[in-house]
């Protein structure tokens, strides 16, 4: 939807008070030199508060001043204050009267202006990227397939970074934001890749494995900032596939995404929060010993295309496994029965240590795939989470994805807009304050 406290708003503890005529005094700042640490410390704290209104006003669309001052540990008037900022940035606007029982006029209703601002998301595969571009409500202005040849690595950004121009200038009537770049990046460490060495080298894994050797997760994302001037928000693609799943899963939800990957990796949603302090990495539950194999050397998709022997890389392996599922069917048979069994004390220690309101299985399989995965394992054995059946479950035990790998650029585009996935989401909206 990534360490500022403002995460989850609207929240009492979250946001930070601040005197209104503080915050007018901050006004007085513009000479062009470098301001002032406690000068600097303001403006964050006015830009936190900021983005707290505005995402108070985004979550509840058509709320009022004074229901979001219920939420907030400020006063009224800051709230009022920063409201009609908010309004003088063009980022929200006021809507109908609200008719309320209480007396006196009746309040206003408040909206956010979703063109008002937008951001990119791309999830870089390496033979095609697709790019998504969202606005501030997060709806899907467009999604854009581009199809490229599998360049060196050494050449790849090049062509990365020219795909993402040619968007933008199919949409240089927007404000865009910023990036939110989605990849496979690489958790594991050398030794342990090399402990579990496949029997089949796919060109796939090879190309990605020769990137991460030249760039680093953050050397990536500078370069990209560099190229582009945009800021990046970097996620791997369990990550941004729970966030695109949390926009369609109930706000208050405690959500574990499992994605069934080229590895096997999971991710935590806390209220439509990505968690990435538990699991900054999204979770590399492959790499689990499970019967002296890591789990993944099963329950993935590279240890489906082994069991099967297929050699095609990325882009052309989907359409042979598809096939498989009614050409080889007895073969499958062998390697559904060990992915369940994997997957199902995946999800029981999954239940246990985190107790999550549901779990959600995702990823590059077919959909058919996914939900024979979840049938086989259910129903799930008693844990410390309610019955399937209890009143108070707001999401299903475990279930198959709404939307899967197909959701990955729409969640990367999401993550930098979202206060409670960017940790850097205040910033931006304090840009648009100077500007």
């Amino acid at each position: 939807m990534m360490a500022v406290s403002l995460r989850g708003f609207p929240d009492r503890k979250t946001a930070i008070n601040i005197k209104t005529a503080d915050m007018a005094s901050n006004k007085t700042i513009g000479t062009g030199q470098e301001a002032p640490m406690h000068v600097m410390n303001m403006r964050a704290t006015r830009n936190h508060n900021l983005s707290a209104v505005f995402e108070a006003i985004r979550e509840g669309d058509g709320v009022s001043r004074t229901e979001i001052g219920r939420n907030m540990p400020f006063s009224l008037q800051t709230v009022t204050t920063l409201s009609q900022e908010l309004i003088a940035m063009g980022l929200i606007q006021e809507g109908d009267r609200l008719q309320t029982r209480a007396k006196g006029k009746p309040h206003m209703a408040l909206h956010i202006v979703p063109g008002r601002g937008y951001a990119i998301g791309i999830q870089i595969r390496w033979n095609s990227t697709t790019l998504c571009l969202v606005d501030l409500a997060y709806s899907k202005i467009e999604e854009k397939l581009y199809q490229i040849e599998p360049f060196p690595v050494t050449r790849y950004i090049d062509q990365i970074v020219g795909i993402i121009d040619d968007f933008r200038v199919r949409h240089r009537d927007k404000d865009i934001w910023a990036l939110g770049v989605s990849a496979p990046l690489l958790a594991a460490s050398r030794a342990m890749l090399d402990a579990y060495p496949s029997t089949i080298e796919w060109k796939d894994g090879e190309w990605f494995g020769a990137l991460w050797q030249t760039h680093s997760t953050a050397s990536l994302r500078e370069t990209l900032q560099q190229r582009t001037g945009l800021p990046v928000t970097m996620l791997n693609n369990p990550q941004s596939a729970a966030i695109a799943e949390a926009m369609f899963s109930p706000a208050a939800a405690r959500m574990v995404y499992i994605m069934v990957g080229l590895s096997l990796g999971a991710a935590f949603v806390n209220k439509r929060e990505l968690n990435q302090e538990l699991w900054r990495n999204a979770g590399e539950i492959g790499y689990i010993v499970y019967r002296d194999r890591p789990l993944n050397s099963v329950l993935s998709v590279s240890g489906l295309r082994e069991h099967l022997g297929l050699t095609a890389p990325q882009g052309q392996y989907e359409s042979l496994v598809e096939r498989a599922l009614t050409e080889r069917r007895d073969e499958l048979e062998i390697w559904f029965a060990a992915a369940a069994e994997r997957l199902l004390l995946v999800a029981n220690f999954l239940e246990n240590t985190m107790r999550p309101d549901g779990i959600v299985l995702g990823g590059f399989l077919p959909p058919a795939y996914i939900a024979e995965l979840v049938r086989r394992v259910m129903p799930l054995p008693d844990s410390i989470v309610p019955d399937q059946g209890a009143t108070s479950r707001i999401l299903p035990r475990l279930a198959a994805a709404r939307h899967s790998v197909e959701s990955i650029p729409y969640g990367a585009a999401i993550a930098p807009l979202s206060s409670r996935a960017n940790a850097r989401f205040s910033e931006l909206l304090g840009q648009r304050r100077s500007n």
